[in-house]
């Protein structure tokens, strides 16, 4: 089974890796857990709509990894479809520093069958 690590020195980071041939109801999570702009972002292709949900999955997973929240409850309120993601302090009700509405850096990359993210802080390069 693969797996991933991320090793840094100096600055947290955040790091997710999905399977893409998951047995998941990927809409029924779309639809609860995606905001409006990642779901027509899901649905623009058809044909890539697993690659996209993993996309978007792996990174939500990484950047909260990063915060150091993990899975929240309004996920839908925190959108990374985007070049450019603003997180909004609302949807972390206290349960983060004020830090966390930082600019953050997702990298993203498909490997085989796998999503891999990293989350780091925008003052890292």
């Amino acid at each position: 089974m693969p797996f991933a690590i991320a090793f840094v020195r100096g600055f947290p980071v955040g790091i997710d890796l999905e399977k893409l041939k998951q047995k998941t109801e990927i809409r029924s999570v779309i639809a609860n857990y995606f905001s409006k702009e990642e779901q027509s972002f899901i649905y623009g292709s058809e044909a890539e709509i697993s690659d996209r949900f993993f996309l978007l999955w792996t990174r939500k997973e990484a950047l909260l990894k990063r915060i150091g929240t993990g899975i929240i409850n309004d996920l839908n309120q925190i959108s990374v479809s985007g070049p450019v993601n603003i997180l909004k302090k609302d949807p972390f009700n206290n349960l983060a520093h004020e830090s966390v509405l930082d600019v953050y850096y997702l990298y993203s990359l498909k490997l085989k069958d796998y999503y891999l993210s990293i989350a780091i802080h925008g003052g890292v390069q």
